[in-house]
């Protein structure tokens, strides 16, 4: 969805609702839903192009029992086969039923008032490496189009890591990339996050910037340049390049200011959604999907320190929070 965001103009001001097998929302969605106030819903479609994407190896496992499937069930040849299981088509076919239930439909549409037909409220499917459902703007059609776009690479990384960067600065999938290249003078600066890096990286997409005081220290104790420190840093990156020509508002009312920072426990598609979501809506909100982890590894303090822990960054990422609350496990609540 972040690579889906990306493409679509506004898409950093979307937020993101996990469902269950059955289509089922967590309770603690709702009010925040509601906050939200969304226009169009949209669900996500995987699909064999996705798979592709998202892991190969998978990918290539399926395309090689489909091979030999279809070249002894039908005796194609092999190339046969592959050209019709990797044409365009077949890519954005659809990997599972994709029916919304009523009950979901009704309650989008009575309680949220989205801007829908009478008949279905989910109006649009994204999927991935493609441009967004009809209705919505690709930024690939835009008449300005950005010289240049700053991406993190940090494959090497564990999901979850990559997952809250994307967050942050969004994710160019392939074809994306290349319809900006068909203008001729684009350029993508890929910036490899190695592991004196991490922890800076963390913060940045944590907080959206990082603290060039206390957090930027060399050996000998004076700072050391680098790019994440850099003044305006994050707006050529994909997801903030998808604001172009927006502006960002927030709803008013009192008592705003005094919201407490909020920190989302825990490595399920619920808690990473509730925390993107209510960042975009409230702010002050933080998602930490492995608390060990990310204070072991990201800032190398076997006995974490609370004063230099990520709980301290995500805490003080604010001016004067009036509180911190951590939730383990958004499902639970």
């Amino acid at each position: 969805m972040m690579e889906c965001y990306s493409r679509t103009w506004g898409g950093d001001g979307n937020g993101l609702a996990a469902c269950s097998h059955s289509w089922e929302i967590a309770k603690p969605f709702w009010p925040l839903l509601r906050a939200l106030d969304a226009d169009h819903w949209l669900a996500f479609q995987r699909t064999q192009r996705g798979l592709r994407l998202a892991d190969p190896a998978a990918y290539d496992t399926l395309l090689t029992n489909e091979l030999a499937t279809l070249t002894a069930k039908h005796g194609w040849t092999e190339s046969e086969a592959r050209r019709l299981l990797e044409s365009d088509d077949y890519l954005s076919g659809p990997q599972d039923a994709w029916l919304v239930p009523t009950v979901l439909d009704q309650r989008i549409r009575h309680w949220l008032a989205p801007l829908a037909s009478a008949q279905v409220a989910i109006r649009g499917r994204y999927k991935a490496d493609e441009p967004p459902p009809s209705g919505l703007v690709d930024m690939c059609q835009l008449t300005y189009r950005p010289d240049q776009m700053t991406v993190l690479d940090v494959g090497r990384w564990p999901l979850s890591v990559q997952l809250l960067v994307a967050a942050r600065t969004g994710i160019v999938s392939p074809s994306h990339r290349a319809q900006l290249e068909e203008g001729g003078s684009f350029a993508q600066q890929v910036i490899s996050v190695k592991d004196d890096d991490l922890s800076q990286v963390l913060e940045l997409a944590w907080t959206g910037q990082v603290d060039p005081i206390f957090r930027w220290m060399g050996t000998e104790g004076a700072p050391r340049d680098s790019e994440f420190t850099a003044e305006g840093f994050l707006t050529g990156t994909p997801l903030a390049q998808s604001r172009l020509g927006c502006s960002w508002f927030t709803k008013w009312r009192p008592g705003l200011d005094k919201e407490p920072v909020v920190v989302i426990c825990g490595d399920s598609a619920e808690d990473f959604c509730y925390a993107f979501t209510r960042q975009r809506v409230v702010g002050n909100t933080y998602w930490l999907p492995n608390r060990t982890w990310a204070c072991r590894q990201a800032w190398r303090d076997p006995s974490p320190n609370p004063d230099t822990g990520p709980l301290h960054v995500l805490a003080n990422a604010e001016r004067e929070p009036a509180h911190l609350v951590v939730i383990a496990h958004i499902n639970d609540q």
